[in-house]
C-alpha cells in the first residue's frame, strides 16, 4: 500500500496491467475448461464466468481511468495512504495490548510470589515457636530423673522434633538423621547427668 500511495501513472500501469491480463489468461482457460464439464454443471459454470468476464474488463477500465486521469490518480494514492496508514495503526494497537498484557501478567505472577513468601515465612514462625517449645521440654525431661524406660521415650520425642524442626517450608525434605529407631529425625538419646 506505501508502493500505491506514491505510485505515478507509468508505475501503476506497469506494476498492475500483468496482474489484470494475467487474470484474463486464467478466465480464458477457465472457459476451456468449463466446456469440458457435464452439462448440468456448464450453466452454472457460464454464469460465474460471465461475472468474472465482467470483474475483468472493470479492472482493465479502472486502471486505464487512474492512469490517464490525474484526479483519480490523486484519489487513489490517497485511498491508499489511509489504509497503510490504518493498517499500521491497527499493527501498533495490537503491539501495545500485547505488551500490556504481558506486564500485567508478570504483575501477577510476582504478587503470586510475594504472597507465597510471606506465607512461608509465617507458617515457618508458627511451627517453629512451639517446636522450640517441645525441644526444650525434651531438653528438661532428659535431665529429670525418671522411671525406667522415660528416657528412650524423652529421647525419640527430642529426636523427632529436631527432624520436624529442621524442615525447609519451601519444599526440601527434612535433615537425615538417625537414631535409636533408625529413622529420620531419630537422634541418640543424650547422656543423664549424673547425680
Amino acid at each position: 500500500m506505501d508502493t500505491l500511495a506514491t505510485a505515478t501513472a507509468d508505475e501503476l500501469r506497469d506494476g498492475l496491467e500483468p496482474l489484470v491480463a494475467g487474470y484474463g489468461a486464467w478466465l480464458d482457460g477457465q472457459q476451456a475448461a468449463a466446456a469440458e464439464l457435464p452439462e448440468h454443471l456448464r450453466a452454472t459454470a457460464d454464469l460465474a464466468l460471465r461475472e468474472a468476464r465482467r470483474a475483468h474488463k472493470r479492472l482493465q477500465a479502472g486502471l486505464e481511468h487512474v492512469a490517464t486521469d490525474t484526479e483519480a490518480l490523486r484519489c487513489f494514492q490517497f485511498m491508499n495512504a489511509v489504509m497503510r496508514d490504518q493498517r499500521i495503526a491497527s499493527q501498533v494497537a495490537a503491539l501495545r495490548a500485547t505488551v500490556v498484557a504481558a506486564r500485567a501478567n508478570q504483575a501477577r505472577a510476582e504478587a503470586g510470589e510475594r504472597s507465597k513468601g510471606q506465607f512461608l515465612a509465617s507458617m515457618s514462625h508458627e511451627i517453629r515457636t512451639p517446636m522450640t517449645g517441645v525441644l526444650g521440654m525434651a531438653d528438661l525431661l532428659d535431665t529429670t530423673s525418671l522411671a525406667a524406660g522415660c528416657n528412650t521415650v524423652t529421647a525419640s520425642l527430642d529426636g523427632h522434633a529436631a527432624g520436624s524442626f529442621s524442615l525447609d517450608l519451601r519444599g526440601a525434605d527434612p535433615a537425615p538423621t538417625s537414631g535409636p529407631g533408625g529413622g529420620p529425625g531419630d537422634k541418640p538419646p543424650k547422656d543423664k547427668p549424673k547425680k
